[in-house]
């Protein structure tokens, strides 16, 4: 009963220990491809959404590793300071079950992943953000994390 009892005031705990509430959200590429995204919103009003873009390789939105998800940790950092925190499946990937990636790869899908057509992926993902009538006036902010900062910059100097 002791273990319980634990378990629930454990995971009870948990649940509340993050400092932003997610959105998911399917977007249609330009290609007609769909990916899954999350935004993870702060409480109040928002003014700045960080857009994470991966790295080399197969990435999720969650960025999920062994005994956490990477993405969450960003996420609550951001929210904290009420900033939301974007993050999506690259063309082609799931989130998966199988460390150490956890990820699921459609091969097909992803042998169209370049970082040219990353870069048309974000401008089309930042561009359904910003019509959202929530976001309509919101700065974003590219963040890249290694290949990342390559995209960011190809994204950044077409606008």
């Amino acid at each position: 009963m002791k273990n319980l009892l634990f378990s629930v005031f454990f995971l009870m705990l948990s649940s509340a220990l993050w400092a932003f509430q997610p959105e998911m959200k399917t977007i249609t590429l330009n290609d007609g491809e769909k990916v899954l995204t999350r935004l993870c919103l702060p409480e109040g009003p928002v003014k700045t959404i960080v857009f994470a873009i991966h790295g080399t390789g197969p990435n999720t939105y969650l960025n999920k590793r062994s005994g956490f998800n990477f993405y969450d940790v960003m996420a609550e950092g951001f929210c904290s300071q009420g900033v939301a925190f974007f993050s999506y499946n690259r063309r082609g990937v799931e989130v998966g079950d199988t460390a150490p990636r956890f990820d699921r790869i459609d091969s097909a899908k992803y042998a169209k992943y370049s970082p040219s057509t990353e870069a048309e992926d974000v401008e089309r993902m930042v561009h359904v953000l910003k019509k959202d009538k929530r976001f309509k006036d919101c700065r974003i902010i590219l963040y890249g994390m290694s290949e990342g900062t390559i995209i960011a910059s190809m994204v950044a100097e077409r606008k």
